[in-house]
């Protein structure tokens, strides 16, 4: 059954395994970008810039049972450069790669590398908002 998630029906839905591990990517995700609820199946949170033409750009997904999915397909044309760089960077750091989908990773692989990740985060929000 789809659903609009918030950030109650949410975290009610997260497993207290992973709980800690969300929240914190949670939080530095309200702290540089804007937050939206998914609408599926499954709970999740979508971190969203806004570019230099204003124009709101996916950065990844966070769902509800442990995995962040980044939408690189999304974003590879427009940004190129950018895109490249960041998933770089993902790949040094959290052992991702994507040619041609969009790979997953799960919340605790991030937050084992919390520092490295977060940079990346900073640095792809920059250039896209040059």
């Amino acid at each position: 059954m789809k659903r609009l998630w918030d950030e109650k029906s949410y975290f009610a839905s997260v497993p207290a395994s992973n709980s800690l591990l969300t929240q914190k990517l949670y939080e530095f995700s309200k702290s540089v970008g804007e937050i939206h609820w998914g609408k599926g199946e499954r709970g999740s949170f979508i971190l969203k810039f806004i570019d230099s033409r204003r124009k709101p750009v996916s950065v990844y997904y966070v769902y509800n049972v442990g995995s962040v999915w980044f939408p690189f397909q999304s974003f590879k044309a427009k940004y190129h450069n950018a895109y490249q760089t960041f998933m770089e960077e993902l790949h040094a750091i959290l052992g991702i790669w994507s040619d041609s989908g969009n790979p997953t990773c799960p919340v605790h692989r991030i937050v084992e590398h919390f520092p490295k990740f977060t940079e990346a985060v900073r640095k792809f929000k920059e250039a896209i908002q040059r």
